[in-house]
């Protein structure tokens, strides 16, 4: 039972210092930062170790208190389904060990109530009475998230035993602490928990994962740029006095130009570290498919841009989203053409500056640009068929190394 206990407890220190130990230095920085650290700090242990606490100042002790064990019951649940489930050890047992691994999992909050009480105590207030108050209200806090069948009975004694343990009398702390007991023991045996697969299917998923991942930094870097159009526009709005059209026309322009941007970069990181590869015709995707998926992944990041312009100029980011599709396509079928077109990228930049500028001119450029959009549609199709399987791709192939390799040594 000990070795099972320290498996347990070793388990909660290891997600307690990897998850939430961050979050206690960055409360830890804000109180360096302030001009007084030091009567923060010590307001804060009147407020916890006072004899009768507010509830506002508590308030936010008990919420991490439930919510770290809450947060991490997941993490440990799960290695209770593999070899742990052979040993000589009855529900009971797995059931305390689970209840102490929660505990621990609290230790950077235990520890933080430690530090003020300390400070508490140098400043002559009592911390024996309200370090028990505060110990049943962690108790509460690590039972209330086991795991086991008998939630219904575990989850509302535990708040209640929380709400005795504050403002309740050293009666009322007994009472807390039968009830907690008496709850654990009626608990039941720990419920098996699975692990849940994030992507559950094959196809617009799995695509978007693959291309988040060979973007990686990258894509904040692509978003960025839109800033510059959004920039240039804003200041452009405000540095003179423009009639509605011209502003209107001002922000339409901008908005295409900040989802031209966005495409641009996307296409062409995506066409280096992604590109179209022959080996996806394996899998059960027809080439429509495949350039929608990246169509619409495209198309969706370049919506970020355009919705900072929804609120102010709704007409103006409408005409803005109209020509979106149409350049969404475009822009999946110069993937499709980069390899074989190094300057792609800069070509699609140069036609969706052009369609941004006849926007800003003629706001019923939208509608000819929905009603066109088939068009970049079947020539990204025709550019994904045209593929090879058999091609080699030297975009960013080096030769230095590479034992295969005549040209380099």
């Amino acid at each position: 039972m000990t070795a099972l206990l320290i498996f347990h407890i070793k388990a909660g220190v290891r997600i307690a210092v990897r998850s939430f130990a961050i979050l206690f230095s960055s409360i830890l920085a804000v109180i360096m930062l302030d001009i007084n650290p030091a009567a923060v700090v010590i307001n804060l242990a009147r407020a916890v170790f006072a004899h009768r606490p507010a509830t506002s100042d508590l308030a936010p002790m008990v919420a991490l208190a439930f919510l770290f064990p809450a947060l991490a019951v997941k993490k440990l649940a799960l290695g209770l389904n593999g070899w742990i489930r052979h040993l000589a050890f009855d529900h009971v047992g797995n059931r305390r060990g689970m209840a102490a691994a929660l505990a621990t999992v609290q230790l950077p909050l235990a520890v933080a109530l430690a530090s003020i009480a300390f400070v508490a105590d140098s400043h002559g207030l009592s911390i024996g009475y309200p370090a028990i108050r505060l110990l049943l209200v962690l108790m509460s806090g690590a039972l209330a998230s086991l795991p086991v069948d008998r939630r219904y009975v575990l989850v509302p004694v535990s708040m209640v035993s929380a709400l005795l343990a504050l403002w309740g009398d050293w009666r009322h702390m007994l009472l807390a602490v039968f009830l907690l007991a008496g709850a654990e023991y009626v608990s039941g045996p720990l419920r098996e928990v699975r692990r849940r697969n994030r992507w559950r299917t094959i196809d617009s998923l799995l695509s978007f994962r693959i291309a988040w991942r060979a973007l990686g930094w990258r894509l904040s870097a692509i978003l960025s740029m839109a800033l510059l159009p959004l920039a240039a526009t804003a200041l452009f709005i405000r540095n003179n006095d423009l009639p509605p059209s011209l502003a209107a026309g001002a922000v339409r322009l901008g908005g295409s130009m900040a989802a031209v941007f966005v495409l641009a970069g996307l296409a062409n990181k995506l066409a280096e570290r992604r590109p179209a590869w022959p080996l996806a015709r394996s899998l059960p995707w027809s080439s429509s498919r495949r350039v929608a998926t990246d169509a619409l992944f495209l198309g969706l990041h370049a919506l970020i841009p355009i919705f900072f312009l929804v609120v102010r100029y709704p007409y103006s980011a409408a005409c803005a989203l109209g020509v979106l599709p149409f350049l969404a396509l475009r822009a999946a079928g110069y993937i499709r053409l980069v390899p074989g077109l190094l300057a792609g990228a800069r070509r699609f930049l140069i036609e969706g500056s052009c369609l941004a500028a006849l926007l800003g001119l003629f706001p019923w450029m939208s509608l000819i640009c929905l009603a066109a959009t088939p068009l970049p549609f079947i020539a990204a199709r025709r550019s994904e068929r045209a593929l090879k399987v058999t091609r080699w791709t030297d975009l960013h192939h080096e030769a230095f190394g590479d034992a295969l390799s005549w040209s380099a040594e």
